[in-house]
């Protein structure tokens, strides 16, 4: 059984725990050199292909990271299938808290679509993002993080 967490009440579905892995990548990153060790163990690896998505990363049981991803989870994440390689921010602090024996885990959203008009389904990864950072901006948000509607904001269905 797959282990779900909800979360402002959207289904997240466990993608893998994070890891320090023995062999490193050797990579260049802003014209430096050097190994990378940070890793991914997916629970299914079919969940790597999953298409447009929200994610959440979890340091033990603290929600400390959201956002999503357009193309699919390997092609914003992974680099040789493998190492997870997504921000200075997020890359380095999961180093640390792994380092500090907490755990790492990244969730994927089961199922992130609700039906529109004349039928068509629409994705609202973006929306779910947006929504959980009103509501509580995880610490390594900086990217939207506080999002906050202004008290004197009006939709326009009530003012036409």
């Amino acid at each position: 059984m797959t282990d779900i967490r909800i979360i402002n009440g959207f289904e997240f579905v466990i993608l893998g725990d994070v890891y320090l892995c023995d062999t490193p990548l050797k990579a260049t990153h802003k014209g430096n050199s050097f190994d990378w060790f940070v890793s991914l163990k997916p629970t299914n690896v079919k969940l790597l292909d999953a298409e447009e998505s929200a994610y959440v990363v979890f340091f033990d049981d603290e929600l400390v990271y959201i956002g999503e991803y357009s193309t699919t989870f390997s092609d914003r994440w992974l680099r040789n299938k493998k190492y997870l390689w997504h921000s200075d921010n997020i890359d380095n602090h999961a180093k640390e808290a792994l380092l500090q024996s907490q755990q790492v885990t990244i969730w994927i959203t089961k199922d992130p679509y609700i039906e529109g008009p004349c039928g068509r389904e629409f994705n609202m990864s973006k929306i779910i993002e947006h929504e959980i950072l009103k509501i509580a901006p995880p610490r390594l948000n900086k990217r939207n993080s506080g999002l906050k509607r202004p008290t004197h904001a009006v939709r326009v269905s009530d003012i036409i």
